[in-house]
């Protein structure tokens, strides 16, 4: 589970689909932010796991998924390797009432804001 899309990017390359493409492994793209795709539609409900599939030309590209009540919505594609809808019900499994993004891409952005925070006080010392 990578946060950003898979399927869901205009060259359906993402960077869910670019992971499975050098590792062989299967993936799936969460993105916190929509890639505003002209065309592109979907129409979600305010309610938890609500989702809407995002179509473009007639093709469903990935789900908008409300991951609870009065939050934005996340977005689910698949990489490689795994079903738009195995995509989805495995992203469902791993949101929790901590937070809006399933609990994977939560505690990787956590750890990337940690070690980011890091090299710049390294970068400070250094200077």
């Amino acid at each position: 589970m990578l946060d950003g899309n898979g399927y869901l990017h205009p060259t359906h390359n993402g960077i869910a689909t670019v992971f499975s493409n050098y590792t062989g492994e299967k993936s799936i793209g969460v993105a916190k932010n929509y890639y505003n795709f002209s065309g592109a539609t979907y129409d979600l409900k305010n309610e938890k796991f609500s989702t809407a599939p995002i179509i473009i030309n007639n093709e469903i590209y990935g789900y908008a998924l409300r991951s609870r009540e009065n939050s934005k919505p996340i977005f689910v594609s698949q990489g490689k390797g795994i079903s738009l809808t195995e995509s989805l019900e495995v992203v469902k499994s791993c949101i929790t009432d901590e937070s809006r993004i399933p609990i994977p891409t939560r505690f990787a952005d956590i750890d990337t804001r940690k070690e980011r925070k890091l090299i710049l006080e390294k970068k400070k010392i250094r200077s």
